[in-house]
């Protein structure tokens, strides 16, 4: 009988073990449209810049949408197999966000980056990889959690981009509203470096080495915007410097990686940190063709926002080491391993 009873609970166990990792290729393949949904989201930054777009069917449009789409087909299925609905709710949620964004075009025109509509729909961008990252932390999916993190970075970035880039009205543009100065200034030159160090401390916290998520990052960003972009092709350079080379010193000393990735982040965020910068401090709206001229015109102003990155990172790393704020920021207090303490 206590044999029998054994048996049974390791039977049970096994059940249980094989549930964990089907449901981790659930949420892991949930990542990939999520992925190619923000990327389109920067290749849409590019294609308006490039193109006269007269439609909301655009080609970086359909990727996007087709992508939500994905997701939430792959969300019901998650929802039916693990009773797991947030996904399912949320890209439902960001679906229909987008035909509210149909209906505004045909309402009101073109709009402006900074729009009711746009903001819902990167609100719910956010939203997506983030409760992907959370339920592939609880799963323990070591290529899960690079994923979704690294997707967490991109949609946070396109929302701090949203608040900090300025364009230019157009004939076509109806509504048309862009940050005010102080708020880009305070968004780029803090926020950014913060975020830079937040999305390493959080990899070391979940025991994952952070050049994998740079890697995400750097490859969505390299395709969707510097090699559709020649006017911004150049900064491919810049960007293996801000994000690659601190990955790389961030995985072996700790520190020096946080005060890098905060010192960098003008060429971690390049080629869109030259317009902001231009516009933060004078005011001025440039197009990307533009950024060449930017990029060495604004030298006399790096040592300054370089400092300023410095400073919000090093603040931010200290409250950090001090109260361990991934664990408080991503409510994982389960799934957070020590922070020397890597795989």
């Amino acid at each position: 009988m206590k044999s029998s009873s054994t048996n049974n609970n390791n039977k049970k166990f096994h059940l249980i073990i094989n549930g964990d990792k089907r449901s981790s290729y659930l949420f892991v393949i949930a990542t990939i449209p999520v992925l190619v949904g923000i990327t389109g989201a920067f290749w849409d930054l590019t294609y308006h810049t490039l193109n006269k777009v007269d439609t909301f069917f655009q080609p970086a449009h359909l990727v996007i949408y087709n992508s939500i789409f994905a997701a939430l087909l792959i969300g019901i299925v998650i929802a039916l197999k693990t009773r797991y609905l947030s996904l399912a709710i949320i890209s439902g949620i960001q679906l229909a966000t987008g035909f509210t964004d149909l209906m505004w075009h045909n309402a009101f025109g073109f709009d402006s980056f900074l729009s009711p509509p746009h903001t819902a729909l990167v609100i719910t961008a956010v939203l997506q990889p983030w409760l992907l990252f959370r339920k592939l932390c609880e799963l323990d999916s070591e290529i899960g959690k690079v994923v979704s993190l690294g997707t967490l970075w991109l949609s946070i970035t396109f929302l701090l981009l949203e608040f900090s880039l300025a364009s230019n009205r157009t004939e076509i543009t109806s509504f048309y509203i862009i940050p005010p100065q102080i708020v880009s200034l305070i968004v780029s030159a803090l926020m950014m470096p913060i975020l830079s160090v937040l999305i390493a401390v959080t990899s070391r916290s979940i025991g994952i080495k952070h050049i994998y998520v740079s890697c995400i990052y750097f490859a969505a960003i390299a395709i969707s915007t510097l090699i559709s972009n020649y006017y911004v092709t150049f900064t491919m350079p810049f960007l293996i410097v801000g994000t690659i080379i601190p990955a790389i010193i961030y995985d072996k000393y700790e520190r020096l990686g946080s005060i890098l990735f905060a010192a960098a982040w003008i060429i971690t965020y390049a080629p869109y940190s030259f317009r902001i910068i231009i516009y933060a401090i004078n005011g001025q709206i440039f197009g990307t063709s533009h950024t060449f001229t930017l990029s060495y015109s604004l030298a006399g102003y790096y040592p300054t926002l370089v400092l300023m990155g410095i400073a919000s990172g090093s603040i931010f790393y200290y409250l950090y080491t001090r109260y361990n704020l991934p664990k408080i920021l991503l409510t994982m207090t389960n799934q957070i391993t020590p922070r020397n303490k890597q795989r």
